[in-house]
Parts: C-alpha cells; sequence; structure tokens
C-alpha cells in the first residue's frame, strides 16, 4: 500500500500541480500558472498537495479551495487579486473549492 503525505502547497509546487492539471483535464479546462497561484495566494492554508512518495517531485493529487462571493463565480483561468472581496460582506461569502485532481 503506497502511503501519501499530505502537506500545505507551496509556489514551488506549481509545475507539479500543472502536471497533474493536464492529465487529468481537456485543453479547453487548463489553466494557467498565474491563475493558479493566484488562487494559492488568496489562501495558502487550505490548498494542498499529496506527495507521491514512488515518484520524487511528482505529486499524486492537489486541492484549491478559496472563499469567494456566494452569487458569482471566479473566473475559469482568471487571475484573481484581493480585490475581489470589495463589497462582499462576510455573510456573503462561501467556501469555495476550486479544483481537486488526482493524477491517473
Amino acid at each position: 500500500m503506497t502511503i501519501y503525505t499530505l502537506r500545505p502547497m507551496v509556489t514551488a509546487d506549481l509545475p507539479a500541480v500543472l502536471a497533474v492539471q493536464a492529465s487529468c483535464y481537456t485543453e479547453v479546462l487548463l489553466e494557467s500558472q498565474a491563475a493558479l497561484a493566484s488562487r494559492l495566494a488568496l489562501s495558502p492554508a487550505t490548498c494542498w498537495v499529496a506527495d507521491d512518495p514512488g515518484h520524487p517531485g511528482a505529486l499524486a493529487a492537489y486541492l484549491f479551495t478559496h472563499a469567494w462571493p456566494e452569487a458569482t463565480l471566479p473566473p475559469l483561468d482568471g487571475v484573481l487579486d484581493h480585490g475581489w472581496r470589495h463589497g462582499a460582506g462576510p455573510d456573503a461569502l462561501t467556501w469555495f473549492v476550486h479544483d481537486m485532481a488526482v493524477a491517473p
């Protein structure tokens, strides 16, 4: 049985995250490193990866989550900044699971 290590995502993980993303989604759903980095920057404590011990430097999975106004959706492949919260009171926020992927 393989035992994976779950840990918070860091910026250095983004190339491996892009590799997992590319193995899971069609081209029309792929997001850029800049878009994913902006989500990580919004909420680094809630973005996670699973290290694959059998493949050093590779990831088995990733998860991006962050707060977002519940009346809208963040743009696919859009670079987010901290201005997204402008005008959104705390009662209007929801926890948004942006993306999760598991390498095949």
